[in-house]
């Protein structure tokens, strides 16, 4: 252990899909570099677990996925409903939460849980830091126009205090379907991602919860609302003061499925960083803070955005030519959602 936190303090909450080897080195790992804690399985009812390592499991209703056209199935009810479940049992003092198919290295994020005292407290969310990983926490795309993203940690890993992993789930609700899977934007022109029809990521769905909370004046209709830039800096202040962003060989925190962009941190534009983090850290929550680790940034891409006019116009016009595009290959994926359904209506 690191010598100030103990794992009989800590219980891991394994949320989702039991994913066979997988899932069996998940728990594993958390019974190699935390024997103490507790161990919680989050899953879902009819699933087989007896082979399995734990000391408490759930059994969750599956709310089902939302499909999406020429896309993968939005996952976020499920995430939530595992997620929120597992940690409302927790007792213990600290709080992991950590996928089914992701597995523990070693223990090396706690030693980062203390580091970073300074904080304003006008943005406080949390009573201390929580710890995400930096891997998909953005803080504006990776597409070629580079739209600021607001308020979107990572939804991978979290450690924490259980209090405040408690009230950062419970802030939020269920969202609806058409906010999953065909919402029409507010500005589609500046959508992070046009393919997708959200209204927000799944990380956006977590943490804007419980910065509603308490923050009621915050403006921000859905992903694309991102012309306010009084509102990006309410983001930043916001996470800065409230997370640690930890990359992937700091944290000890690894996954087969999603090791590509868990190894690629430092090219993929728009992820808060560890760097990144040290510059922001020092910038809205420490001004007399050594930065201890090469976190040059060449370009602040997100304030390129808001004073760039040739930027703009360059995407206006970019936009007005692969926007039919984007609709008939959106209309063209309804075929396969027709066939999809005239089958099941035939087989029953």
């Amino acid at each position: 252990m690191n010598g100030i936190i103990s794992d009989r303090d800590i219980s891991v909450v394994v949320q989702g899909a039991v994913l066979g080897q997988q899932t069996i080195d998940c728990l594993n790992s958390v019974r190699k570099f935390l024997p103490n804690s507790e161990i919680i399985l989050s899953t879902w009812e009819g699933t087989k677990v007896d082979y399995l390592d734990f000391d408490k499991v759930i059994f969750n209703k599956d709310p089902g996925g939302i499909k999406q056209v020429l896309m993968s199935t939005n996952n976020f009810k499920r995430q939530l409903i595992s997620t929120k479940n597992g940690i409302n049992e927790v007792e213990r003092k600290y709080t992991i939460k950590l996928r089914t198919d992701f597995f523990l290295t070693s223990c090396d994020f706690l030693k980062y849980f203390d580091l970073f005292q300074k904080r304003n407290e006008k943005y406080l969310i949390f009573s201390h830091r929580v710890i995400v990983l930096s891997s998909y926490s953005r803080f504006f795309s990776d597409t070629n126009y580079n739209p600021p993203i607001f308020f979107h940690p990572s939804d991978f890993f979290f450690f924490g205090l259980t209090e405040d992993l408690k009230s950062y789930v419970n802030s939020v609700d269920l969202p609806k379907d058409e906010e999953l899977y065909s919402w029409k934007c507010k500005y589609p022109n500046k959508s992070p991602y046009p393919f997708l029809c959200w209204k927000f990521s799944p990380e956006q769905f977590l943490c804007l919860g419980i910065v509603r909370k308490n923050f009621s004046n915050i403006k921000y209709d859905d992903w694309s609302d991102v012309n306010d830039y009084d509102t990006f800096l309410m983001s930043e202040k916001i996470l800065f003061n409230n997370f640690i962003f930890l990359d992937s060989d700091m944290s000890g925190v690894a996954s087969r499925k999603q090791n590509w962009i868990l190894k690629h941190e430092y090219q993929v534009p728009g992820l808060i960083n560890f760097s990144v983090f040290l510059e922001k850290y020092k910038k809205y929550c420490d001004d007399s803070f050594s930065l201890k680790k090469d976190s040059f940034i060449k370009k602040e891409q997100v304030l390129k955005f808001y004073v760039n006019t040739n930027r703009k116009k360059l995407f206006k016009h970019y936009k007005k030519f692969t926007t039919p595009l984007i609709v008939f290959f959106k209309w063209f994926g309804e075929i396969f959602s027709i066939i999809f359904y005239f089958c099941k209506l035939i087989i029953k």
